[in-house]
């Protein structure tokens, strides 16, 4: 446990391999087809989207998280029209950026010996 680590070791920072994490979304819109005013047919759309974002990184001093490094992004997405694939794209890339906390998010508190509750 990398915030009790922290802890115990106040001067060491430790550096945590987040898990992978996996964002997924769908969108079906339907198309509705006229001929003089009258319905003639109607086209089920799908579009899905998936981003698979790993290699993330976390340092922890402290107890407290203090940053966030990011990872790389797997991407992918598919469209369909009435349940058949039409288009198929994927990508990869690398996520810039470090997401910087401040003081820090405190993981562990060794005057309550405890995790930190979020909820």
């Amino acid at each position: 446990m990398a915030g009790r680590w922290g802890v115990e070791d106040c001067a060491a920072l430790a550096v945590v391999q987040l898990a992978t994490h996996t964002i997924s979304a769908s969108y079906r819109p339907r198309v509705d087809v006229y001929v003089d005013e009258v319905l003639v047919t109607r086209v089920d759309l799908e579009l899905a989207i998936s981003f698979v974002v790993k290699g993330m990184l976390a340092l922890v001093r402290d107890g407290c998280l203090l940053e966030v490094r990011s990872g790389t992004c797997d991407a992918s997405s598919t469209l369909l029209c009435e349940h058949v694939p039409v288009v198929k794209r994927s990508t990869s890339f690398t996520v810039p950026g470090v997401l910087r906390l401040g003081a820090g998010v405190e993981l562990w508190s060794p005057e309550r010996g405890t995790q930190a509750s979020f909820g």
